[in-house]
């Protein structure tokens, strides 16, 4: 089954080793993916994607230090990539070193504003140390970069305050707010782009 989910990758990635890895990993099998992952980068080191999902499998088992160990020898050869510092900020906070992870999402912020991926690993960390007002914020400038995303950074703040600390009748509140503002927003764009599509096809 792995070896058939990785000829069906052939497309996207032609990386025989690596679509093997991916397969493992897509099945759940971590230890097979992780060693796979170890053959990928003897042959290919830097290869970004490889270093990221192999850092990511790392912790999810917990080895934290080994996932941060495989994301900084690529950082410090100056691979300016926000996918790695997010990745590195997200196994600091499970380390709760919340002074390195913040500076990490900061880094990824800067380097690509319009990357998703971790505008909900830094909500996260905020809303960890009680800092709902600055987790808003954060979410909102995550909307408006990822505009297609809108309803889903929002549905994910409002559940995330709410769950945290429920008790913040203002944090709660404005979540509320740019929620039902993002699900506008979302919606507006939404109508924009069927207009857009409709007057191309009337050309």
């Amino acid at each position: 089954v792995p070896l058939r989910e990785a000829i069906r990758l052939k497309n996207n990635w032609p990386d025989p080793l690596y679509n093997l890895a991916v397969a493992y990993a897509s099945l759940n099998r971590v230890a097979e993916a992780i060693h796979i992952y170890d053959l990928v980068l003897e042959l290919n080191p830097d290869l970004l994607n490889a270093v990221n999902n192999l850092s990511i499998l790392h912790s999810l088992q917990g080895r934290h230090d080994q996932a941060i160990s495989i994301l900084t020898r690529l950082i410090d050869k100056e691979v300016e990539s926000a996918q790695l510092y997010s990745s590195r900020g997200t196994a600091y906070t499970s380390q709760f070193d919340y002074v390195a992870a913040e500076s990490d999402f900061l880094k990824a912020e800067q380097l690509a504003p319009d990357f998703g991926g971790f505008y909900q690993s830094y909500g996260d960390l905020l809303l960890k140390q009680k800092r709902n007002d600055e987790a808003i914020s954060l979410l909102v400038r995550g909307a408006f970069s990822l505009p297609f995303a809108s309803g889903i950074c929002s549905t994910l703040l409002f559940t995330q305050c709410y769950s945290i600390n429920e008790s913040s009748a203002s944090s709660f509140r404005a979540a509320k707010k740019f929620g039902d503002e993002a699900i506008k927003l979302a919606k507006q764009q939404g109508q924009g782009q069927g207009q857009g599509q409709g007057q191309g096809q009337g050309q």
